[in-house]
């Protein structure tokens, strides 16, 4: 953890340094000045913070690179998909139960995604773009289960239990969506739709996500 935190802080740290050297380097003419004016968001802004409403719900933030971007949307995954007696038939280690009942407990997804930007012409001071997007995603659902299972020394026994489980999937995000920036205020909203194709622990198993939300960029 402390690895992580370390490079995370190292990253951050060439960010600040390598936007000071760029800012020495700009001569501020009006030439750059107009450009500054209407250049879209994407190319004004370095971060965006806000909050996501769908698959995930939590919290969305981008990291501005020129006309790409990366994506961190990490919330409650919704379980679209999520087959509890599929999985619970898949799993070894119930090979020998009968599966009775299930409730959820938790689900959480972390998405990372490299983004691509086109601009839409509209009229008017604001910005409007399409992206697409490819990346990675993982989710960790926990599960209670209810199942039956024989017992006794000639298994004669039937007797029932619940059990907590988490599955952990992995897999890469294909990602399209429209993003509308405000010229006057630093504002951004969006909507997306994601193909998730899962490769562990179900290999090739697609899930169909979307959400949208507003992030504030500066």
């Amino acid at each position: 953890m402390k690895k992580i935190v370390g490079v995370i802080t190292l990253l951050v740290m060439g960010f600040q340094v390598q936007a000071q050297v760029l800012a020495m380097h700009t001569e501020p003419t009006e030439k750059n000045n107009i450009q500054k004016q209407v250049m879209a968001p994407q190319a004004a802004y370095q971060w965006g913070i806000g909050l996501r409403v769908g698959d995930p719900t939590g919290l969305s933030v981008k990291r501005f690179l020129g006309s790409r971007a990366l994506e961190l949307n990490v919330g409650r995954t919704g379980l679209m998909g999520f087959n509890a007696q599929r999985e619970f038939n898949n799993d070894r280690y119930f090979d020998d139960y009968v599966y009775l009942d299930s409730r959820f407990r938790s689900a959480i997804s972390v998405q990372l995604h490299y983004l691509a930007f086109k601009q839409i012409p509209i009229d008017g001071p604001d910005h409007f773009a399409w992206y697409i997007g490819l990346g990675g995603q993982l989710r960790s659902t926990s599960v209670d289960y209810r199942y039956r299972y024989w017992a006794g020394p000639n298994n004669n026994d039937r007797r029932e239990r619940w059990e907590s489980v988490t599955d952990v999937d992995f897999g890469a995000d294909f990602i399209g969506g429209l993003d509308y920036s405000f010229r006057d205020v630093p504002l951004s909203l969006f909507a997306d739709l994601t193909l998730f194709v899962e490769l562990l622990d179900d290999p090739l198993f697609l899930r169909l996500q979307g959400g949208g939300g507003i992030r504030f960029n500066f």
